[in-house]
């Protein structure tokens, strides 16, 4: 996968993503709110639709990284293939964020690209050790743990009343020691091979 590609895909991941969760919106807004009270910023407290949208898109990042890394030949490729396809989901984001809101909050965008680097690189490792290990359910392990991380983190904002709180905080120093820790792993079973 050439990195513009990645990025690009990245990009179109999450304008898929972001349809769905509109989708999804739309479905939870006639169940949940039928008098139609609730923007679709109201919904990002709730933790139902918090844990909806961490799983939708990380349900993307897995799809798109799971289809390039099926034509792989190498682990050792898959790294920036997965950081840049998280960097393109952010930088979408990104731009989202920053159409909704005139001052940008640099703390908030940080945590933001540093969820989505870390989630995209968990899947690509985890499916690129699927892939060379044939322990086939890595990947989904990868998925959900990566659901996991993007729910709770969400979730630890929503309630928050700060950019980025200490338990948003710990959450992506947690990502981030388990991607050093891949990292390593895949660095020795590369000098193995």
């Amino acid at each position: 996968m050439s990195k513009l590609e990645a990025f690009l895909l990245g990009i179109l991941g999450a304008c898929g993503a972001l349809v769905l969760q509109f989708v999804f919106f739309l479905l939870f807004s006639v169940l949940l709110d039928p008098l139609g009270k609730l923007s679709f910023a109201d919904f990002f407290s709730l933790p139902l639709f918090i844990f909806a949208t961490a799983l939708i898109e990380e349900l993307f990042k897995y799809l798109l990284l799971a289809k390039k890394i099926s034509h792989l030949s190498s682990p050792a490729t898959i790294l920036p293939s997965a950081i840049l396809l998280g960097v393109g989901f952010f930088s979408f984001e990104f731009i989202l964020i920053s159409s909704n809101q005139p001052s940008i909050n640099l703390q908030a965008n940080f945590g933001i690209a540093l969820l989505h680097l870390a989630t995209s690189v968990l899947i690509g490792f985890l499916l690129a050790f699927k892939k060379f290990t044939q322990q086939k359910y890595l990947g989904l392990l990868g998925l959900l743990i990566a659901i996991g991380f993007h729910f709770l983190y969400n979730l630890a904002l929503a309630k928050a009343e700060t950019p980025l709180n200490n338990l948003a905080l710990g959450i992506l120093v947690i990502l981030g020691a388990i991607n050093t820790g891949l990292f390593f792993y895949s660095k020795k079973m590369l000098a193995q091979d």
